[in-house]
């Protein structure tokens, strides 16, 4: 018995010192964690330190790109202005040279009047002085060079022109011309054309006419003939029944002028009033 006591107490010391050194392990082995982990601890923030430097260079590139952007921008704000500038000057040029054109046009044609009306003055002078004599042959006139074959007034719209004898785009620039039909106050219809001059001039104001309005026609003998306008209407650029007279054996004037934008022509028939 005493010898089975013996042998518990023994084990049950020998169970004791096992529990220690167990104890004893395990107590480095919980320092050894606490150390690895004490080592990742540390070991963590030289990791972290690689994060922010590829944050810079993403930031880094993120600005360039916003940069090129910027740059691309100003690059197409500046290609559209350079656009816009160029439009501007080429419409600013193209008003710069239609005003050079118009305004020279319009001295040429205010030249023409002051030129026109020294013709006039000129012819009816002739004409005056041929009064009183029993020669009744025409005298020759020319203006720019043109025969001409009389003159025609028209009191409403303050005109009064000599009446070249051929019609064509370089005579129609100084005066009125016969476009068809004899003779200044022969019988028959005599056609005159005349360009719708914007600014009045020629049969600029023709359109203002109605039925009833005077012009006259003066022919190189000196006669005076008065005309009544009984017809205005427009026609087709090819129609040209106008030249043709309304009434035989009588003494017509028909004028005719663009409308429309050259689209129609204007045509006035006058008769002669007869006293």
């Amino acid at each position: 018995m005493a010898k089975e006591a013996k042998k518990k107490t023994t084990k049950t010391a020998a169970k004791k010192e096992t529990k220690k050194v167990v104890k004893k392990t395990e107590k480095p082995t919980a320092k050894n964690s606490v150390k690895t982990t004490s080592k990742k601890t540390v070991n963590t923030p030289a990791k972290k330190e690689t994060k922010p430097t590829a944050k810079k260079t993403n930031s880094k590139q993120k600005d360039n790109k916003n940069k090129e952007q910027e740059i691309k921008k100003i690059i197409r704000k500046l290609r559209t202005n350079t656009f816009l500038n160029v439009i501007i000057f080429i419409l600013i040029t193209s008003f710069f040279v239609v005003g050079i054109l118009v305004g020279s046009e319009y001295g040429r044609r205010q030249m023409n009047e002051n030129e026109v009306k020294d013709s006039i003055e000129e012819i009816e002078k002739e004409l005056e002085n041929k009064k009183g004599y029993e020669n009744t042959k025409p005298i020759e006139a020319t203006y720019k060079g043109y025969k001409v074959v009389g003159i025609i007034e028209i009191p409403k719209i303050n005109i009064k022109y000599p009446i070249i004898d051929e019609s064509r785009e370089e005579t129609m620039k100084y005066s009125i011309t016969r476009f068809k039909g004899k003779g200044a106050n022969e019988i028959g219809n005599l056609t005159l054309a005349g360009h719708n001059n914007k600014d009045g001039t020629m049969f600029g104001d023709i359109k203002y006419l109605n039925e009833g309005d005077i012009l006259y026609i003066t022919d190189l003998t000196g006669r005076k003939l008065e005309y009544e306008i009984f017809k205005k209407y427009t026609i087709d650029p090819n129609d040209i029944s106008c030249v043709e007279s309304v009434e035989e054996g009588t003494r017509e004037v028909t004028l005719i002028t663009c409308t429309n934008g050259h689209v129609n022509r204007l045509i006035f028939k006058a008769r002669e009033l007869r006293k």
